[in-house]
């Protein structure tokens, strides 16, 4: 139960921040802006650093790299949201996080839900490493593309059904 509670921990600020921004975006709250605005935006890091540790700690292993379903789905998880988080900094991108969060809940349980005990072969090769980061960014990019685009579907579906977009008021705009 000791090893359960820091990922359940990490899932319950995954879980508050994500019930937070939906209560704020979707359901119309009111706006705020600067500092405030970003205000959330900075308490992300505290569940993203836990959820990078927790992946570090549970992927790389003194037997090697332990790189099983739960800590891939994980690890895309985490890149995502802190795709997310980057992308953020830039441009409002508020909407989204009420989509990723919900993956991050189940990714960073994961690890502890399927352990692996399995040390990946050939992991001490530069290339492997390589190889692998490129595909756990390219796996968390288009998850979030994929959010994104099924974010921008529904936005056109409201404004081409003239329906009420004040719940989306908060989303980012089409373009």
């Amino acid at each position: 139960m000791r090893e359960l509670l820091p990922p359940l921990l990490t899932a319950a600020l995954y879980a508050v921040l994500g019930f937070h921004f939906w209560s704020t975006t979707w359901r119309g709250a009111s706006q705020t802006t600067g500092a405030l605005r970003k205000a959330p935006q900075w308490a992300l890091l505290l569940p993203l650093s836990l959820h990078g540790v927790l992946l570090y700690g549970s992927t790389f292993t003194p037997n090697g790299l332990d790189f099983g379903i739960g800590n891939a789905i994980s690890a895309i998880a985490w890149l995502t949201v802190a795709t997310y988080w980057l992308v953020n900094l830039r441009h409002n991108m508020a909407g989204m996080l009420s989509l990723v969060l919900p993956l991050a809940v189940f990714g960073v349980l994961l690890p502890s839900l399927f352990p692996s005990t399995h040390a990946l072969p050939h992991s001490s090769l530069p290339l492997f490493k390589v190889h692998l980061a490129i595909s756990m960014l390219a796996y968390s990019l288009l998850s979030f593309a994929a959010l994104h685009a099924g974010l921008m579907a529904l936005v056109e579906r409201r404004l081409h059904a003239r329906s009420s977009l004040s719940p989306m008021a908060g989303l980012p705009p089409l373009l």
